[in-house]
């Protein structure tokens, strides 16, 4: 099967078409040749047969008397028959009566079983072995023994041998012409459409058919090609509209973003000319505000009482708005000054930053009575005073907006790569849809009489915890008090220094 591969259809189909017709007709051969051998043992057969009894009933008398001439002249009758090869007759006793031979025939005289009154042949090697019983009155008298080659069958086997061949022959050579002609109609147009499926592969070239004027299962072949030619073509004129279609909208988001990319360098190039203003501005600001309320408060203190209540209360009015004009600018410089002044970014111990923020806030804590609960804290790569910041600032809140005697938690755990750090309050709480708005500037929730601020405060903490790349967020109950978390990312150094985890504790509780 393996030579069959690299042969064309065209050869193969002729191949197959003479190997059945060549098998099919050694079949008949073999069986004429078969039937004509078999045909003609039974002839062989049946005229020694015949000879034979005809010789044996003539040596019959001659057997009988013991007349050996007679017998000779019997057996002489036989070699007028030009295959027989030896005639032998046996006595009563199985003894050899008399024997003839042919001419140079030197073989033994070897009789046949005793089969007693029934006839009985052999074919042995090249030769046809025939016994025939003698019989007198109905009584055996002797045995007749003929030995005939079987040349004449040789000879006929290779006639019929001859004459096969010569059959076989004529029959390829008239069916290999034959199938040449006929294996067109299949090998043609699978030709043709290979040959085609090879230029469409080497050229690319989906618009060429192929043509088959037979209606069957080639034709159904050539036509389902056809057709796949088509569906092919039809995908290719979409895949390479759909591709250009891509390219242009692929070149569109390349000038999207190339004008992006150009906004935003704009826009950061403009955040920071207006953060640079807003920090030059709140600083220049500064001395004139404070000029303005150090005379509103000597205007105050000096004619407190003379020109009449009504003028006090517009002197209050003054007093109170440029001390609250002066601590919103010293909160926007503070908020601008994240951005313009670098982070002094090092390893610190966040537990004495906490004892830091606390002894700075101690008055407050005392004047309400407040209770500050900490637990360890870790060591962490960040800027030390934008860390006393946030938490002062958180502090200050949860002591701001206290209910009753206020009761502060600080705490830090580790998350994956960053510490979430947590102060908790038992507050007047947040409500959930304000949990966004108040991280934004100015964006207060109360007013300025109920609690005093500036609404910044939360802002800058925000500000700075993103500096951080870091994240801030609030889980609160209005009555049920706030929780604030902030992110400090785990930095290489804090790795090393610090352990994965601390150990559970009661906590530390600071009450001044």
């Amino acid at each position: 099967m393996r030579l069959l591969k690299r042969v064309s259809i065209h050869r193969k189909l002729t191949l197959i078409g003479l190997a059945t017709s060549a098998c099919s007709l050694m079949l008949a051969c073999a069986a004429l040749f078969t039937y004509e051998v078999s045909s003609f043992k039974k002839a062989m057969v049946q005229r020694l047969t015949t000879q034979a009894e005809i010789a044996a009933f003539n040596a019959g008398s001659a057997v009988l008397f013991g007349d050996r001439t007679a017998a000779i002249l019997t057996l002489a009758a036989l070699r007028s028959e030009p295959h027989m090869i030896s005639a032998t007759i046996f006595d009563a006793a199985g003894s050899i009566f008399v024997d003839d031979r042919r001419v140079g025939d030197s073989s033994e005289a070897i009789g046949l079983d005793d089969s007693g009154d029934a006839r009985s042949y052999s074919f042995y090697e090249n030769e046809l072995r025939l016994s025939e019983p003698i019989l007198v009155d109905g009584k055996k008298v002797g045995t007749l023994w003929l030995r005939s080659d079987t040349g004449e069958l040789e000879e006929r086997a290779a006639n019929l041998a001859f004459i096969a061949g010569l059959v076989l022959l004529a029959t390829l050579f008239i069916a290999h012409v034959v199938y040449s002609k006929l294996q067109r109609s299949i090998s043609k147009p699978l030709l043709q459409l290979a040959e085609q499926a090879r230029a469409v592969t080497i050229d690319k070239d989906f618009s060429v058919r192929t043509h088959s004027e037979s209606e069957d299962e080639i034709g159904d072949l050539v036509s389902s090609f056809n057709d796949m030619l088509s569906e092919i073509e039809r995908r290719e004129a979409e895949l390479e509209r759909q591709t250009r279609e891509l390219q242009e909208e692929v070149a569109a988001r390349v000038e999207a973003q190339r004008e992006l990319a150009a906004h935003a360098d704009e826009l950061v190039r403009s955040n920071r000319e207006l953060e640079n203003f807003a920090y030059v501005a709140s600083h220049d600001l500064q001395e004139p505000l404070r000029m303005v309320a150090s005379y509103t408060q000597l205007l105050a203190e000096e004619y407190r009482g003379k020109l009449g209540e009504e003028a006090d209360e517009y002197i209050g009015f003054a007093v109170g708005g440029a001390t609250r004009m002066q601590a919103l600018i010293q909160a926007l410089l503070a908020y601008s000054r994240i951005s313009t002044v670098d982070d002094r970014k090092t390893t610190v111990d966040a537990d004495e930053i906490l004892a830091t923020v606390i002894g700075d806030l101690s008055a407050v804590i005392a004047e309400s009575g407040a209770r500050v609960v900490t637990h360890p804290l870790p060591s962490v790569v960040t800027d030390p005073s934008r860390l006393a910041q946030v938490l002062q600032n958180l502090i200050s809140n949860a002591i701001k907006y206290r209910r009753g005697a206020p009761v502060i938690e600080v705490d830090a755990r580790q998350d994956e790569d960053q510490w979430v750090f947590s102060v908790k309050d038992n507050g007047i709480g947040i409500e959930s849809r304000y949990s966004d708005r108040v991280f934004l500037m100015f964006q207060r929730l109360h007013t300025q009489s109920e609690y005093e601020g500036t609404g910044i405060g939360l802002a800058l903490c925000k500000r700075i915890v993103e500096r951080q790349d870091g994240k801030i967020w609030l889980e609160s109950e209005p009555g049920s008090g706030s929780t604030f978390f902030f992110t400090i990312p785990t930095a290489a150094l804090d790795r090393e220094s610090m352990p994965a985890t601390y150990p559970p504790s009661e906590g530390n509780h600071a009450h001044v």
